[in-house]
């Protein structure tokens, strides 16, 4: 048995070490190709206003500057039919490469790589570009010639020798470590003690939270099995916690949609018999007005007719909002929207005697996105301010801007703050998700703004957090114009 654990064993770690020289193998000969394009593209670059002036003598003496450097061996540029224009050894000017022929260029493939004895050899194709065509009149994307970069790398070979000897050699001494120390404990009669540990990770891993490893002694593996007991009990607890903790969040959400639905029905049921009452009162003071002008009556009938009003347009911003989010997008301004919101939040808004500043850009703001998503998100944020706000000094500011310093005009920023206590630091990466909330009694199911930055982010923009310069809120919402 233990001769089989010690094959398979020299065998695992032996083809782990095979498959680590594989890849170092791979890794040198993508960071040799990389070097050699890299070397190429820096060539190109360097002799690059020489080509775009047709400077002959330039491009030459680059070339033999370059051909001066110690890991360049060879620099040359040719045309297809093999003959040489430029290279940094002159004794090959105006020669022919032979048996060379225009390589084929495929879809995905631009490029050669080689090897020449203990040089790399890069060839690219060299195009005409934009910049070009004053000269090379419709010959866009054609290739012109061909460069040719020869480049040894004697240190990076002796580094990776050296790191392919020393893997090799440290493999080897560990896996005969290993071994050994395997051999022993096996010898210890430990494989028992690891099998329990690992079938009680293997239940756990199948969330089975009632495992227990029973192991006595106090050696390591029972310290072990000691604590993965404490640590599967400590799990099962907090897996108990957040059941009931979302039980309760989930609970509290069901009742906020039933009483959503509850408001929803009501006002539909008060929208009708308020409608039937403002038809039947204008109709009575269009009546006396014709019949028996009294100005006392009138001025209490137009009051009647004001306060239905109100009660009618209550009633409609509900039935509005409570709307399904449809999935179509349309030609929206923002400032429309955000008076909107305020709008359904007037009554609490007036009632702490909060303050609400607009300001706001004089032409209109106009976006493609849904209305009622975005009055959800205007509504949420100026509703956490409402909540945070003292009464009776109470400020919300609401800007929007069109031109914003270091960022694409291409955007709006709506930025929402407010003079209440503000968000900790230490929370700002937490607000966003499902479920957290900082408000006590119930208050809050954690939902809103997860709920709003993902309507922001499915309008293509973005819903964030920043620190203010004194103190409370500050929320920014980038949106693209139209």
């Amino acid at each position: 048995m233990m001769a089989t654990i010690s094959i398979v064993f020299i065998l695992i770690m032996g083809s782990s070490v095979v498959l680590y020289i594989h890849k170092l193998d791979k890794s040198y000969e993508e960071f040799s190709k990389s070097t050699i394009e890299t070397t190429t593209h820096i060539v190109s670059q360097f002799i690059f206003d020489g080509m775009m002036q047709n400077d002959k003598e330039v491009i030459q003496r680059h070339l033999e500057l370059l051909g001066m450097e110690p890991a360049i061996k060879l620099v040359r540029i040719f045309k297809a039919s093999g003959e040489i224009l430029f290279s940094s050894k002159v004794e090959e000017l105006n020669q022919n490469i032979n048996n060379f022929s225009e390589p084929e260029v495929q879809q995905n493939e631009m490029t050669r790589f080689g090897k020449i004895g203990n040089y790399y050899s890069h060839l690219e194709p060299i195009y005409i570009q934009e910049k070009c065509t004053k000269c090379h009149i419709d010959q866009m994307g054609e290739v012109i010639a061909f460069m040719n970069v020869q480049a040894g790398f004697t240190e990076s070979e002796q580094i990776y020798s050296s790191a392919k000897y020393y893997a090799i050699w440290g493999a080897a001494i560990v896996i005969i470590i290993l071994w050994i120390f395997t051999s022993i404990l096996y010898q210890s009669k430990i494989g028992s003690k690891l099998e329990k540990l690992n079938q009680g990770f293997q239940k756990l891993a199948e969330s089975n939270f009632d495992t227990e490893v029973n192991m006595t002694g106090k050696h390591e593996l029972a310290l072990m099995a000691n604590n993965f007991n404490q640590t599967v009990k400590k799990l099962r607890e907090a897996r108990e916690n957040e059941n009931l903790y979302l039980q309760e969040k989930f609970a509290r959400a069901d009742r906020l949609i039933t009483l959503g639905e509850l408001a929803t029905e009501i006002a539909h049921e008060v929208n009708n018999p308020a409608g039937i009452i403002l038809t039947r009162t204008e109709w009575i003071r269009d009546k006396i007005a014709e019949e028996k002008p009294d100005h006392q009556v009138l001025e209490d009938l137009d009051s009647i007719i004001n306060q239905i009003g109100r009660i009618s347009d209550s009633t409609l911003s509900i039935l509005h909002y409570a709307q399904r989010f449809p999935s179509k997008f349309s030609t929206i301004d923002l400032k429309e929207v955000i008076h909107e919101s305020i709008k359904l939040l007037e009554p609490r808004i007036k009632k702490q005697e909060t303050k609400v500043l607009l300001d706001f850009p004089e032409q209109p703001a106009i976006i493609i996105g849904n209305s009622i998503q975005l009055k959800q998100v205007f509504c949420n944020i100026i509703n956490n301010s409402l909540d945070v706000v003292s009464e009776g000094v109470g400020i919300i500011q609401i800007f929007i801007k069109n031109k914003i310093k270091n960022l694409d005009n291409s955007l709006y920023r709506i930025q929402i703050s407010d003079n209440g206590p503000g968000i900790p630091d230490s929370i700002h990466d937490k607000i966003f998700t499902p479920f957290f909330t900082t408000k006590k009694n119930e208050k809050g199911t954690g939902l809103g703004l997860f709920i709003a930055k993902n309507i922001i982010k499915n309008h293509g923009g973005e819903l964030s957090i920043i620190k203010p310069k004194s103190h409370g809120a500050n929320f920014l919402i980038d949106l693209k114009k139209k």
